[in-house]
């Protein structure tokens, strides 16, 4: 299957592309009849809460998709392994009129934000360690069925790896990492790379260690599993204590996990498994790392990136050597940092890579310098109709679709 079977933005009619001589009518247009009050449009949920109770609501036509890839498809007939109820995660269970199954599951998370961080005068970006309201939103939308985007994380690929996804900015919260893992899981390979600058991301590996294991229940109680594949993690189990917020000491910090891959004994921890594993395990099941990635030092920090996910996995896969899809959330918020957000993206965009950007309307200015800069430098850019976003993203939000022109 080619790449643009799973996705094709030019004969999509959810999108509308746009050209650098309609950026300024596009915003206008944008802000004029979506952008929420000025009270409103900051975008955080709460910058006085140490932790944050978060809710994903997962579509049920999404247990039917992912029961559809099991050995043994799930029907209103058979057997449903239980799924908990925990503070973690609330099922739903219903039978349409048709008989067939309809659950929906409420995922749910207790994220940690980082308040010192938020408050410091130490650290030059803070707008990290809280979270942001598009994210948890955009995850919801993705996940569904249907929806313009869904086909990018559960569509069948060609050599029958992937989805390797790769989130610029991510913050400390860890929810699209932990969403997002669904298709990783589901079909037992793929990577998801989240990545930010240092000082963020000690709290990033704390949120999605605490949450991940509800979604993986999840996604095996879909799929009429006892479990799922336990992931795979050179960065996130590394007791690496120069991380705790000294941005100095990266390089080392990358010193010490490039030996670690490049040893010719190097092991990926499996999460919930313990002791050695072979090549084959260790080359089998989904990836996720958290790792730095400063835009304003990109070309470095990528190369590092690719070099650590595909040095250690079979020739086969190694060469393929880019994304599938690079995915960035709130991350258009402040003009100086315009071209090295949107220099990083060019860097990351292989030609059959993905970009899918979702911005909370604040600054007219800064979202037209954004736009404007992509459409300049190369990259192809799309906007999606606000009719095929889902009702609480209709006003305030905004997600473009790029790519290498």
């Amino acid at each position: 299957m080619t790449p643009d079977s799973i996705f094709n933005a030019s004969r999509d009619d959810r999108l509308e592309p746009l050209v650098l001589d309609g950026v300024s009518d596009h915003i206008f247009i944008l802000f004029s009849e979506h952008k929420l009050p000025d009270n409103e449009n900051l975008g955080y949920i709460s910058r006085t809460a140490h932790t944050l109770p978060v809710s994903i609501s997962l579509h049920p036509s999404l247990a039917s998709e992912l029961a559809s890839k099991s050995a043994q498809p799930l029907t209103s007939n058979d057997h449903v392994s239980t799924l908990p109820t925990t503070k973690k995660h609330r099922r739903v269970t219903r039978h349409s009129r048709s008989g067939a199954l309809s659950e929906s599951v409420c995922v749910e998370f207790e994220i940690n934000q980082s308040l010192e961080l938020l408050n410091s005068q130490h650290e030059k970006s803070t707008t990290g360690a809280v979270l942001w309201k598009i994210s948890p939103l955009l995850a919801e939308w993705v996940l569904t069925p249907g929806t313009v985007f869904h086909n990018l994380f559960f569509g069948h690929r060609e050599c029958g790896i992937g989805p390797d996804i790769i989130e610029i900015g991510a913050g400390i919260s860890g929810i699209l990492t932990c969403a997002f893992s669904i298709p990783l899981f589901a079909g037992d390979n793929g990577s998801y790379i989240a990545t930010d600058q240092s000082h963020i991301l000690p709290v990033l590996k704390k949120n999605i260690e605490s949450n991940i294991h509800a979604i993986q229940q999840a996604t095996a109680h879909w799929m009429h599993r006892s479990n799922v594949s336990p992931y795979k993690s050179i960065t996130i189990t590394a007791q690496d204590k120069e991380s705790q917020g000294k941005s100095g000491k990266s390089k080392r910090r990358q010193d010490n996990l490039r030996r670690k891959v490049k040893s010719p004994d190097h092991d990926l921890h499996s999460h919930r498994s313990h002791g050695s594993h072979s090549r084959e395990s260790v080359l089998s099941g989904p990836r996720i790392e958290v790792m730095e990635l400063d835009w304003e030092h990109a070309t470095s920090d990528i190369r590092f990136i690719r070099d650590l996910l595909w040095t250690s996995r079979d020739d086969e896969v190694g060469a393929k050597k880019e994304f599938d899809v690079v995915i960035a959330c709130d991350s258009v918020y402040n003009d100086f940092l315009i071209s090295p957000f949107v220099s990083t993206l060019k860097l990351l965009a292989g030609e059959s890579t993905h970009i899918l950007i979702g911005i909370q309307l604040r600054s007219h200015d800064v979202q037209e310098a954004f736009l404007t800069e992509a459409l300049s430098i190369g990259l192809d850019v799309w906007y999606v109709l606000p009719e095929h976003l889902p009702e609480c993203m209709q006003s305030g939000f905004a997600v473009y679709y790029l790519k290498r022109s």
